[in-house]
């Protein structure tokens, strides 16, 4: 029940889903050919601080920790295939690692944080290292909150 209103969301032409429109959606009224593309300061934040966004990020590092092998390296380059599509290259990753090292560093000073971003939105039972998913999950977040991510070609 809570993922109804996302799922069966009802479009109408006179009103557009806010966070529809700050993607530059076309409020239906009018025909066209090709959407506009733009980045904004509002798009990033919509990405990262709406809830269905954050759960999204949650899923991928659940699977990052459980289908992406044991090293960290391994969950955080099959986390960037699944969000990119591609393999990081060597600088790419390593700012994977460093990203992670530094969400580590910021969770482990303050573990309310990370039980924030992992209560935000529905949680499955996981059993996980919860300190391990939120860092996960923030990198996820990050690497969902590129243009190579949004805007696909």
């Amino acid at each position: 029940d809570v993922h109804r209103k996302s799922i069966y969301t009802v479009r109408k032409r006179t009103s557009v889903v806010p966070f529809l429109q700050i993607f530059d959606a076309p409020d239906r009224s009018v025909c066209i050919v090709q959407r506009e593309v733009s980045s904004s300061p509002m798009q990033s934040l919509a990405m990262l601080n709406d809830p269905q966004i954050v759960e999204a990020a949650r899923f991928v590092g659940v699977r990052m920790m459980q289908e992406g092998g044991r090293q960290l390296e391994e969950r955080l380059r099959y986390g960037f295939r699944l969000i990119t599509g591609r393999f990081p290259n060597n600088r790419e990753a390593a700012l994977m690692q460093e990203m992670y090292q530094s969400e580590r560093i910021s969770f482990e000073k303050d573990p309310l944080k990370a039980k924030a971003l992992l209560a935000t939105g529905v949680r499955r039972a996981e059993t996980v290292d919860e300190l391990q998913l939120a860092c996960l999950s923030n990198t996820a977040l990050a690497l969902m909150n590129t243009d190579e991510f949004l805007t696909r070609k």
